[in-house]
């Protein structure tokens, strides 16, 4: 079964795809979890198996590349935000849950704390270090300016441990 990343308690998770597990391995996560939206940035396929369980599903294609479609994550992103906004937990999957998902995790962090991309990313990566290795991604995220002028102590101590 794909291991479950917590990227914010309670509110943002990271997965890789969920194709291959089982009924029984998609409720345990649900029910673990709590998860009430899973978010696709897979281009291949969508795994519907979870709106078996009660949990929404959107679909957002895009490739892991040197190319960023802005548009679309962007809509992804405010996806998750508007579920997190109602109450709901987000898990974020791609096909490994390590670029595509947690390049769209960062954002999510980005928004809801007001802090840089790259404190965004210092934080993925805290959770877990292989956390955004394409270097489009990488990039795009450490160019993005503060929203907010202070970020929460939590980010700013996985800012300053990943130096």
């Amino acid at each position: 079964m794909a291991r479950i990343v917590t990227v914010l308690p309670g509110q943002l998770y990271v997965s890789a795809n969920t194709l291959r597990a089982t009924p029984g391995q998609h409720r345990a996560i649900v029910s673990e979890y709590g998860i009430s939206h899973a978010v696709s940035v897979w281009n291949r396929t969508l795994d519907v198996n979870w709106s078996l369980y009660g949990v929404h599903v959107s679909w957002f294609p895009m490739p892991d590349g040197k190319a960023i479609d802005v548009a679309r994550v962007t809509a992804a992103v405010a996806r998750c935000l508007q579920e997190i906004a109602l109450g709901g937990r987000v898990l974020i999957q791609c096909h490994a849950g390590r670029n595509r998902s947690m390049f769209v995790a960062a954002l999510v962090v980005r928004e809801l704390h007001g802090c840089p991309g790259a404190v965004a990313l210092a934080h993925v990566r805290a959770v877990k270090p292989s956390a955004v290795a394409n270097p489009a991604f990488e990039a795009y995220l450490r160019s993005l300016p503060a929203i907010e002028e202070d970020p929460p102590d939590e980010l700013r101590a996985a800012a300053s441990a990943a130096g």
